[in-house]
């Protein structure tokens, strides 16, 4: 070594406190580098979860809503409306989406003629002693008897 500073293969000293700053700034690269990394995931796990949240929401609004109510929810309370046990509010809501909800009335009417075919076969049964395959060609004739538009008159009215 000569008082230069230098080596003799050429390499030169570093200047006091170089070897401290280098590592300093070395462990703020690193940590900056770790920082951004987590910040990505964390921001990945974030859209993921809003992506999730988003189909499960959509899936469910997929559902018409008619009148304030669900088609899923008419059914449910299908019997109960059929009867005449609901409250006034919700009763409306169920008639309103009965009104607009062409699929809903279909499901209504085919639920009225079934209850009309039950009548007209206890009807039957009753006068007659005819074999099934009879009572069934006739709880279909007592079926068709009904009004076409009987869904739209609720037994609570």
């Amino acid at each position: 070594m000569s008082g230069t500073g230098q080596h003799q293969d050429g390499w030169q000293a570093c200047p006091t406190g170089a070897l401290s700053q280098f590592a300093r700034d070395d462990r703020g690269r690193r940590r900056r580098v770790l920082l951004l990394k987590s910040s990505g995931a964390a921001a990945l796990a974030l859209l993921l979860v809003g992506v999730s949240l988003s189909a499960f929401n959509s899936r469910q609004s997929r559902e018409p809503n008619f009148g304030g109510i669900t088609c899923t929810e008419v059914r449910r309370h299908a019997e109960e409306y059929r009867a005449g046990r609901l409250n006034d509010d919700l009763a409306s809501k169920i008639r309103l989406h009965l009104e607009q909800c062409s699929e809903c009335q279909s499901r209504w009417k085919i639920m009225l003629h079934g209850q009309a075919a039950s009548r007209g076969e206890e009807a039957h049964a009753a006068h007659c002693s005819c074999d099934s395959g009879a009572r069934r060609v006739m709880t279909l004739l007592f079926a068709r008897c009904d009004h076409p538009l009987a869904w739209n008159r609720p037994s609570h009215r």
